[in-house]
């Protein structure tokens, strides 16, 4: 309809658009019915569209998905197609008719003119585009637009009616145009009564009411629905073939870490992962960010955590008492959208609204589709931007550069990312808005135990495990020392809960990533052989396990190599050419393809005319890097059979199997692969293997500008091969960081570094399950050099005991390191050297923070930061304040003693005019909901009004919420 006011009510142009309306209404909706019938109904005579879908397999989330409850209704009622409207009989050609391509493709864009399906959409278009004030200004334009029409709708009927498609005589196809031409200018012609203009406006105003209901009523029902089915994670669930578990019921806790890029220095701080939403770029600003970019290593959490947020927005939608949501401000959005960087089916906003919504394809065009959610405040959730493809690709940039502008701060993205990715930000044009950048570093080690946990009890109630779960937890907790940081990604963490579940022997001697991946891969080759054993004896062809398996390994060596062909193109699906080749490889050794690729590979489906297409993926991108490493061992070992004097190999191979040439191609997307490599060379019976490969892989290493923390992550994957830790130590450390997990690295490399190179020592598990953590210490202690000792747990955890005794070699007056920072539980201070200038302490009672304090008073150290733990015990009876204060944390069972909290902040801060703390922590430690605090600690129950101006109080409780005072 116009949009302009008549002064009659109803102008000649609204006339003229209900002339064209008349047309597609009866004629656009006749030409439709047209390829429905010859599409579907003449081969399928009495069988309903809906039995024929479900015959086929169709599932019901996809019957859902694709036909709303009024539809499905129509469809069950009438099965000839009469009474259809035009969305109807849209979805039905697409859904139900042979010969056409699947939803996603482009040759279902409405200009498409050389396509069916694109004509299709053309007139699907074109009736909602009458609702959009179509303007056609006088009886030359309506003529010219009926024109257009009739030959759109002539060209579907000649298609539809071709060899291409559905082969109809060419007498019954002149017939049907020459009734719809006749119908055409009959509506041209006849008089426009009261009546019947009345009537034809009612029906415009019913689709554009359905229009405008139709997102919203998607946002509350269907997409809800929808991904509450798609919020289930285990990255292990094709080891087992048994369905995903529900992510809110594993998860726990993800450590997130806000970077905040200010001059003069990148600073951070952890951050409530609840509060990602709402995290501000700038503490200036008023208003949330439009942008917020969570990065994180692989297998860190990322989908994880948006799989999470969708959950949240779920739960919230379709809860009848609106419970608050987990994410804050989460709830204030009316619609979330979810797409994957990997996807290479949609290349635009309009085709992803399509895809998540296609119930609303069939009432507005794109242009409507994309306004209606435009409108709305609107999260997007894009997760893997470093899986981009092309197709991806142009949907971000158009997102970013067209959409994000036009929603006026409606439409807001949270994207996950991995960290090679994070430069290249600027260049798809994200740096253009209000951003956040976040970065995901995985579960926090005092959380494993709680993960596998809950991994494992869930696997218990779906029948997946037999396994006593105290028995896991406590293998963890003493293993936490030795574990390394890989640990802190949950699908470590998932696949380690696996792999005791299925055989806890199998745990014992697993410490690296790579270990961890081979153990799971011997675990599904043995369920493999077995498998096929059975069905071997079923079928009397009796092969031997032994032979099993080496068609299993043969079989393997082929989906290595394309895995890292996969890699290469950028892809976490398989392309055609790499799914040819292992249908090929299953056909050589007379296997069944599905029976050899289900162990390894997980599928999408997506439904067409003739039943579900599937893509084939590795469950995830860690274990593609895995299974590409391991294409590299049967050339490497070709190579040294053929060649073994020849220096040049590994390179070689790169140029051979990657098309890449080392010395000029950028090899970073491939790091992961090469430590992998690393650790598979470490494992050969043969050392020699290895350190003929070493040298090679370490300058592929330099190449690639590897971080100083992956070096001891490569020394570690190589069991701490000596020669390999001689050659890392030749000017690759400047600065020895020694986290959990790698001691053993760290004493490797020691002997080769230079006497002064710096080590820091943090480790955040408990202290007394660190393996060779003495030894560390008086190696350092003979070193000329600056040292830094966090015991974090301890400090943390004071119950897991004193720190002292770990320190002894280094407080030792003969060690020669000058140790420059201390965190942790002492029980005295008077032992520390006058070179510490950072102390971070515990108090356990009144008693011990009187004792350290007077220590801290009569000590020689000049202190730059002091921070303070305060527990439980501790009262406020302290007579005497502290020198000078940083930080200060309390721990707290509940929250109702805030008065005896004040009484402790009151007696440790020092007198007016002198150093307090910026910040002020108080940590609730409870097992119930998060508590509201009865009162703020405000700035007149502190010391000093004055002096406390400047000072934020957190309150944090497990799981962790903030809430400031000021």
């Amino acid at each position: 309809m116009s949009l302009q006011r008549s002064p009659k009510g109803i102008s000649d142009e609204d006339k003229r658009i209900l002339r064209l309306f008349k047309i597609i209404m009866s004629e656009g909706h006749h030409a439709l019915l047209l390829v429905y019938e010859w599409g579907y109904l003449k081969k399928h005579s009495g069988t309903s569209l809906i039995e024929h879908l479900k015959d086929k397999g169709m599932s019901k989330q996809c019957m859902k998905k694709y036909f709303d409850t009024t539809m499905r209704e129509t469809m069950s009622e009438d099965p000839s197609g009469e009474t259809y409207d035009v969305s109807l009989l849209f979805a039905c050609i697409m859904y139900g008719c042979e010969g056409l391509a699947s939803s996603g493709s482009p040759d279902w864009r409405g200009d498409r003119d050389d396509k069916l399906e694109g004509l299709c959409t053309y007139v699907k278009n074109f009736r909602n585009s009458l609702t959009h004030g179509k303007s056609i200004k006088d009886e030359k334009a309506l003529k010219e637009q009926s024109l257009v029409l009739t030959s759109k709708l002539e060209s579907l009927i000649l298609l539809a009616a071709s060899d291409t498609y559905y082969n109809q005589s060419q007498e019954e196809v002149d017939k049907k145009i020459a009734e719809m031409k006749t119908n055409i200018d009959k509506i041209m012609d006849a008089p426009l009564g009261y009546t019947e203009t009345i009537d034809f406006m009612e029906a415009i105003k019913k689709l554009k009411e359905e229009q405008k209901k139709i997102v919203t009523e998607m946002g509350n029902t269907f997409l809800p629905e929808h991904y509450k089915a798609l919020s289930r994670v285990d990255p292990a669930s094709f080891i087992t073939g048994k369905d995903r578990l529900e992510v809110k019921q594993i998860f726990t806790r993800l450590e997130v870490i806000h970077e905040k890029k200010a001059a003069p220095h990148k600073e951070e701080e952890e951050i409530d992962y609840r509060d990602l939403l709402t995290i501000k770029s700038d503490e200036k600003e008023d208003r949330e960010p439009t942008i917020v970019v969570v990065e994180g290593d692989a297998g860190a959490g990322k989908t994880t955590l948006s799989k999470l947020v969708l959950n949240d927005w779920a739960d919230f939608k379709t809860s009848e008492t609106k419970e608050p949501v987990q994410f804050h401000s989460l709830d204030t959005y009316e619609l979330v959208l979810f797409a994957e960087g990997r996807n290479k089916f949609i290349s635009n906003f309009a085709s992803l609204l399509k895809f998540l919504m296609p119930h609303a394809e069939g009432k507005l065009d794109d242009n409507g589709l994309v306004k209606a959610v435009l409108g709305m405040k609107t999260l997007l959730i894009l997760d893997g931007l470093d899986e981009l493809n092309a197709e991806s690709e142009s949907l971000i940039t158009e997102i970013l550069g067209t959409h994000v502008p036009a929603s006026e701060n409606r439409l807001h993205l949270l994207i996950t990312t991995r960290p090679h990715m994070v430069d290249e930000l600027p260049l798809i044009g994200i740096h253009s808005h209000p951003m956040v950048h976040l970065r995901l570093k995985g579960i926090s080690p005092d959380k494993w135990e709680e993960f596998v946990e809950k991994v494992h009890i869930t696997m218990i109630e779906n029948g997946l495990s037999k396994q006593n779960t105290k028995h896991l937890v406590e293998y963890v907790r003493r293993s936490r020392g030795q574990m390394g940081e890989h640990y802190r990604l949950p699908l470590n963490l998932t696949l380690l809960t696996y792999l005791w579940a299925a055989d806890p022997s199998r745990v014992n001697s697993v410490t690296t990533v790579t270990e961890l991946y081979k153990a799971l891969l011997k675990l599904i080759i043995l369920r493999l052989v077995e498998r096929l054993k059975k069905q071997s004896n079923l079928h009397k062809s009796y092969k031997s396990k032994t032979e099993l398996k080496q068609l299993c390994k043969q079989f393997l060596q082929t989906l290595c190599k394309a895995c890292l062909q996969t890699l290469q193109l950028g892809y976490v699906q398989l392309s055609n050419d790499s799914v040819d080749e292992l249908r090929n490889r299953c056909e050589d050794l007379n296997l069944k393809f599905e029976e050899m690729t289900g162990p390894f590979l997980n599928v999408e489906k997506e439904w067409t005319a003739y039943g579900y297409t599937f893509e084939l993926f590795v469950p995830h991108k860690s274990i593609m890097e895995f299974y590409a490493a391991r294409s590299f061992l049967y050339p490497l070992k070709t190579s040294f059979h053929d060649e073994p004097d020849k220096e040049v190999i590994i390179r070689n191979l790169v140029q051979q199997l990657l098309k890449k040439d080392p010395e000029n191609d950028d090899l970073s997307p491939f790091e992961n692969v090469f430590i992998h490599l690393g650790g598979l060379l470490a494992h050969k019976k043969d050392p020699t293997i290895l350190e003929k490969c070493a040298k090679e892989l370490i300058y592929i290493f330099e190449k690639i500008k590897m971080l100083e923390s992956k070096w001891l992550e490569f020394i570690t994957e190589c069991k701490c091969n000596s020669f390999i830790a001689e050659l890392v130590a030749q000017d690759k450390i400047h600065k020895l960081r020694v986290r959990d997990g790698h001691t053993l690295a760290a004493l490797a490399l020691l002997p080769h570094l230079l006497p002064q190179t710096p080590v820091e020592i943090i480790l955040e598990t408990e202290v007394q399950y660190v393996p060779m953590l003495e030894e560390l210490h008086e190696e350092v202690a003979k070193r000329p050099c600056n040292l830094e000792v966090l015991l974090k747990h301890q400090w943390k955890n004071p119950a897991c005991g004193v720190s002292d005794q770990h320190l002894t070699p280094v407080l030792n007056k003969a060690a020669k390191c000058q140790l420059l920072r201390v965190t942790g539980y002492l029980e005295e201070v008077i032992n520390l050297p006058d070179t510490v200038r950072k102390l971070r302490l515990s108090f356990i009672d009144d008693a011990h923070a009187n004792k350290l304090i007077e220590q801290i008073k009569n000590h020689d150290m000049i202190l730059e930061y002091l921070g303070i733990h305060v527990m439980e015990e501790v009262c406020g009876d302290i007579p005497e304040p502290l020198p000078m204060i940083s930080s200060l944390w309390i721990s707290r069972n509940n929250s109702e003693d805030l008065d005896r909290v004040v009484k402790v902040v009151k007696s440790l801060c020092p007198p007016e005019n002198d150093n307090i703390p910026s910040t002020i922590i108080l940590y609730i430690i409870t097992c119930h909901e998060p508590q509201t605090l009865s009162h703020p600690i405000a700035a007149p129950q502190l010391p000093s009004p004055a002096l406390f101006a400047s000072t934020t109080l957190f309150t944090f409780h497990p799981p962790p919420t903030t809430t400031r005072f000021s």
